[in-house]
């Protein structure tokens, strides 16, 4: 069960839904997909805060 979880936030964690797809499809459970929408608040916003600190440390 935790190779599921595991996989969906992989998948978000690069937020490609064809990783998604992939890691969905051996399995016969929704875990990845609910992984993937677990991960999904944190992970949208974190990209444009890192994005942000990177731009303001590296381009002073």
């Amino acid at each position: 069960m935790i190779f599921v979880r595991i996989s969906g936030m992989r998948a978000m964690s690069t937020a490609d839904p064809p990783a998604l797809a992939f890691a969905s499809n051996p399995m016969d459970s929704d875990g990845p997909a609910m992984a993937w929408a677990a991960v999904l608040p944190l992970s949208m916003p974190m990209r444009t805060v890192m994005t942000q600190i990177l731009v303001v440390l590296f381009c002073q």
